[in-house]
Protein backbone atom coordinates (compact mmCIF):
# COMPACT_ATOMS: atom_id res chain seq x y z
CA UNK A 1 0.00 0.00 0.00
CA UNK A 2 1.40 3.59 -1.13
CA UNK A 3 0.28 6.27 1.27
CA UNK A 4 0.52 9.98 0.60
CA UNK A 5 0.56 12.77 2.60
CA UNK A 6 -1.01 16.10 1.37
CA UNK A 7 -0.47 19.82 2.69
CA UNK A 8 -3.19 21.98 1.73
CA UNK A 9 -1.57 25.60 0.66
CA UNK A 10 -4.48 27.43 2.34
CA UNK A 11 -3.42 27.58 5.08
CA UNK A 12 10.40 22.94 14.99
CA UNK A 13 14.10 22.24 17.37
CA UNK A 14 15.01 25.49 16.62
CA UNK A 15 17.32 28.70 17.41
CA UNK A 16 17.73 32.11 16.60
CA UNK A 17 18.99 33.30 13.22
CA UNK A 18 22.12 35.50 13.38
CA UNK A 19 21.99 38.71 10.40
CA UNK A 20 24.26 36.47 8.01
CA UNK A 21 21.68 33.22 8.37
CA UNK A 22 18.79 35.49 7.43
CA UNK A 23 21.42 37.22 4.24
CA UNK A 24 22.24 34.05 3.02
CA UNK A 25 18.66 32.06 3.20
CA UNK A 26 15.58 32.78 0.96
CA UNK A 27 13.17 34.09 2.88
CA UNK A 28 9.51 34.45 1.89
CA UNK A 29 5.91 35.75 3.60
CA UNK A 30 3.07 33.49 4.23
CA UNK A 31 0.34 34.71 3.55
CA UNK A 32 -2.72 33.78 3.71
CA UNK A 33 -2.66 30.89 6.84
CA UNK A 34 -2.92 33.50 10.13
CA UNK A 35 -5.95 33.02 12.54
CA UNK A 36 -6.65 36.62 13.37
CA UNK A 37 -9.78 37.83 15.24
CA UNK A 38 -9.54 41.95 13.97
CA UNK A 39 -7.15 43.93 11.96
CA UNK A 40 -5.68 45.76 14.83
CA UNK A 41 -3.18 42.34 16.03
CA UNK A 42 -2.43 42.03 11.94
CA UNK A 43 1.52 42.69 11.71
CA UNK A 44 2.62 44.63 8.97
CA UNK A 45 4.88 41.97 7.88
CA UNK A 46 3.88 38.39 8.88
CA UNK A 47 6.20 35.75 9.67
CA UNK A 48 8.62 34.03 6.59
CA UNK A 49 9.75 31.27 6.37
CA UNK A 50 12.70 29.57 4.32
CA UNK A 51 11.71 29.60 0.38
CA UNK A 52 8.09 30.81 1.33
CA UNK A 53 5.25 28.72 1.36
CA UNK A 54 6.67 26.42 -1.33
CA UNK A 55 9.56 25.47 1.57
CA UNK A 56 7.36 24.85 3.96
CA UNK A 57 5.07 22.56 2.23
CA UNK A 58 8.38 21.13 0.85
CA UNK A 59 9.96 20.61 4.12
CA UNK A 60 6.65 19.15 6.06
CA UNK A 61 6.26 16.42 2.88
CA UNK A 62 9.99 15.26 3.40
CA UNK A 63 10.22 14.91 6.98
CA UNK A 64 6.57 13.64 7.81
CA UNK A 65 6.26 9.38 7.71
CA UNK A 66 2.63 7.68 7.53
CA UNK A 67 2.87 5.80 11.41
CA UNK A 68 2.98 2.52 10.71
CA UNK A 69 -0.20 1.36 12.54
CA UNK A 70 -2.32 3.62 11.37
CA UNK A 71 -0.83 2.58 7.43
CA UNK A 72 -1.82 -0.94 8.61
CA UNK A 73 -5.25 -0.10 9.53
CA UNK A 74 -6.15 2.24 6.91
CA UNK A 75 -6.40 5.08 8.85
CA UNK A 76 -6.61 8.20 6.65
CA UNK A 77 -7.63 12.18 7.59
CA UNK A 78 -6.81 15.99 8.16
CA UNK A 79 -5.58 17.19 10.94
CA UNK A 80 -5.68 21.06 11.62
CA UNK A 81 -2.77 22.45 13.74
CA UNK A 82 -2.67 25.66 15.33
CA UNK A 83 0.75 27.36 16.24
CA UNK A 84 2.62 30.54 17.01
CA UNK A 85 5.28 32.10 15.11
CA UNK A 86 7.36 33.43 18.26
CA UNK A 87 8.74 37.22 18.46
CA UNK A 88 11.94 34.93 17.47
CA UNK A 89 10.86 32.81 15.24
CA UNK A 90 10.76 29.66 16.81
CA UNK A 91 7.03 28.13 16.91
CA UNK A 92 5.14 27.53 19.87
CA UNK A 93 2.35 26.62 21.53
CA UNK A 94 1.04 24.33 18.85
CA UNK A 95 -2.80 22.75 19.24
CA UNK A 96 -4.62 20.75 17.45
CA UNK A 97 -7.80 22.62 16.28
CA UNK A 98 -9.38 19.07 14.47
CA UNK A 99 -7.72 16.04 15.49
CA UNK A 100 -8.16 13.05 12.85
CA UNK A 101 -6.68 10.01 15.07
CA UNK A 102 -3.71 10.15 18.02
CA UNK A 103 -1.24 8.60 15.67
CA UNK A 104 -1.25 10.94 13.06
CA UNK A 105 -2.10 13.68 15.16
CA UNK A 106 1.35 13.20 17.05
CA UNK A 107 3.27 12.82 13.74
CA UNK A 108 1.86 16.39 12.37
CA UNK A 109 3.13 17.98 16.02
CA UNK A 110 6.59 15.83 15.63
CA UNK A 111 7.03 17.22 12.09
CA UNK A 112 5.60 21.47 13.39
CA UNK A 113 7.82 20.94 15.69
CA UNK A 114 10.77 20.34 13.86
CA UNK A 115 10.70 23.05 11.19
CA UNK A 116 13.51 25.60 10.52
CA UNK A 117 13.44 28.46 12.09
CA UNK A 118 11.20 31.74 10.50
CA UNK A 119 11.72 35.12 10.38
CA UNK A 120 9.06 36.78 12.81
CA UNK A 121 6.14 38.96 11.81
CA UNK A 122 6.78 42.93 12.27
CA UNK A 123 4.11 45.37 13.50
CA UNK A 124 5.03 49.00 14.39
CA UNK A 125 8.73 47.69 13.78
CA UNK A 126 8.97 45.54 16.28
CA UNK A 127 8.99 41.22 16.17
CA UNK A 128 5.57 40.29 17.15
CA UNK A 129 4.21 37.19 17.94
CA UNK A 130 2.11 35.60 14.78
CA UNK A 131 -0.64 32.84 15.10
CA UNK A 132 -0.81 30.31 12.18
CA UNK A 133 -3.62 27.60 11.13
CA UNK A 134 -1.79 24.55 8.74
CA UNK A 135 -3.85 21.56 8.04
CA UNK A 136 -2.24 18.79 7.03
CA UNK A 137 -3.77 15.50 5.19
CA UNK A 138 -2.90 11.71 6.07
CA UNK A 139 -4.29 10.16 2.65
CA UNK A 140 -3.49 6.60 1.55
CA UNK A 141 -3.36 5.47 -1.61
CA UNK A 142 -4.55 2.11 -2.94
Amino acid sequence: MLFGVMIAQNLFGQSALTQKQIEKGNYQEVLGFSAFQNDSLKPDEFPMYPNGQDGLIKDVSKNIKYPPAARKQGIQGKVVLAFVVEKNGNIEKIEIVKNAHPDLDAEAIRVIKNLKIWLPGIKNGEPVAVPFVYPITFRLNQ
